[in-house]
């Protein structure tokens, strides 16, 4: 039997956030319409096709897939979970640290597996790696979503509350090598170690080490499935529409227009971009001055070169492992390259791209931010490639890589903000903003990247609860029982 709908929602912004909030509001019975203003929906998980091979922009590996996280009962509520094409990533060499050309950890899946391995490594070390574990699953636990749990008090991880990532290693561990080789996951944080919130990297670590995964061909198939639940439903995707204005009377939002002319309308929007771009839609009595001020501070530097490479056939071994390796510490920036060899349906011996993510800053590229893709410079062009080209040189240091190249193409910050919608070219938008899920407009929400909860584990927490306080349901029973 259909179900009635209840009415209609507008949801600003085609990303990964907007569609899982889109579709589950489409399976409770709401008329839903995303509007997405590139060609390629999804957000971080566009992939684009390159030399006859898929690259993924964003959504390289991910945790959580697993039958005890959220994730998986969330896509099988949505009858999306055998659809998808995953690959776990291999249990004895989860990921790859590099400290140093000659140091090499080959860290495993499980917490008892990792912590007995480093605490082999690093003997003095026991004791206090031990106790930061369990700060980490401390801290994880509270976040009761992850476990679909409603909201409970944690007061034992409180204490922790405010710390920085270094600043809760050093509570136990005084080894300069450990610290280092703990401090791997800095790419998928978008910051240095002194400057990641412990309730991202917590959650993160506990949910690669229960178990990774990465999407086999393209990361791009999840944002496809969840169109299909949208449009099963009765609603629509609707890509090339970029919203340019919002019209807000007495508190209420009347309709958005695109860049095309068109206007649209709706009982309920909902914005699934960075809150400071919401707000430069909005006039200045709409938003309350200190959000307005908040946002627009929160404009980090931190950003990446992100390098795509188709390589030779049978030229580099396909490695089921994501690969970290060293770079020199600067101020705010993340202390690893991320490498992997993505892949496809089928994976035999050999890989067929790559992708390195260099950490970089958004301020080395903002000379030429006032060009749109495709009409900048000689100059710019040059630059992106004499930084790939010098990555490429170092990463081939540790890994046969330069031999096997066929064909580079090259993603700067500039990219990444013009294809996520994401200030300053921000790998993870706003995030740790914390906004709330309402406006003081009476029917626009928030959902997405920038708003609670972090990566492809934490957005659709924050898109079920936005999809319960839309739609005044309970959503969350239901997909706890879809998952037994």
């Amino acid at each position: 039997m259909a179900v009635e709908n209840q009415h209609s929602v507008l949801i600003i912004g085609g990303g990964m956030g907007g569609l899982i909030t889109g579709a589950l509001l489409s399976r409770a019975g709401s008329h839903v319409t995303v509007l997405e203003k590139n060609a390629i929906i999804g957000g971080g998980l566009q992939s684009f096709k390159r030399h006859g091979a898929w690259f993924n922009t964003g959504m390289h590996n991910f945790g959580g897939f697993g039958e005890q996280w959220a994730l998986s009962h969330l896509f099988r509520y949505l009858g999306i979970k055998d659809e998808l094409h995953v690959l776990p990533v291999d249990p004895e060499a989860q990921e790859i640290v590099w400290t140093d050309e000659t140091h090499r950890y080959r860290l495993p899946r499980g917490r008892e597996a990792f912590e007995q391995y480093l605490g082999t490594l690093f003997p003095a070390q026991q004791e206090g790696l031990h106790r930061y574990l369990d700060a980490l699953y401390l801290i994880a636990n509270s976040f009761d979503l992850y476990y679909l749990r409603r909201s409970q008090t944690h007061p034992d991880s409180s204490v922790y509350e405010g710390l920085t990532v270094e600043q809760l290693m050093r509570q136990f561990i005084d080894d300069e090598e450990l610290i280092r080789v703990l401090s791997y996951l800095t790419p998928l944080c978008g910051h240095s170690i002194d400057r990641v919130p412990v309730s991202v990297h917590s959650m993160l670590s506990v949910l690669y080490l229960d178990g990774e995964y990465r999407f086999e061909d393209n990361a791009l198939q999840l944002a496809q499935a969840l169109r299909t639940v949208i449009e099963r439903h009765g609603g629509q995707v609707v890509a090339l529409a970029e919203v340019s204005d919002i019209t807000v009377h007495e508190g209420h939002v009347e309709k958005v227009t695109t860049t095309d002319g068109r206007e649209w309308t709706a009982d309920k929007y909902i914005a699934s971009i960075a809150p400071s771009v919401l707000f430069a839609l909005l006039t200045e009595d709409v938003v309350r001055k200190v959000s307005r001020r908040r946002a627009d501070s929160f404009m980090v530097d931190s950003s990446a070169l992100s390098i795509y490479i188709r390589l030779k056939e049978n030229s580099f071994p396909f490695i089921n492992s994501t690969i970290f390796l060293p770079v020199p510490p600067q101020e705010g920036l993340p202390s690893y390259i991320l490498l992997t060899t993505p892949p496809v349906q089928q994976q035999g011996q050999w890989a067929h791209t790559m992708e390195i993510l260099v950490p970089c800053r958004y301020s080395d590229f903002a000379q030429w931010g006032d060009r749109p893709a495709g009409e900048r410079p000689q100059d710019y062009q040059t630059y992106k490639h004499q930084r790939a080209q010098e990555a490429i040189d170092y990463v081939s240091r540790f890994y046969p890589v330069r031999q096997a190249v066929e064909h580079v193409t090259v993603g700067t910050p500039l990219t990444i903000r013009d294809y996520y919608y994401s200030p300053n070219g921000a790998l993870f938008s706003q995030q740790g903003l914390f906004m709330p899920l309402r406006t003081r407009t009476d029917n626009l929400f928030f959902t997405g990247q920038s708003i609670l909860y972090h990566g492809l584990c934490g957005v659709p927490l924050t898109a079920i609860l936005t999809a319960e306080a839309v739609s005044e349901k309970d959503l969350l029973t239901p997909i706890i029982q879809a998952g037994k």
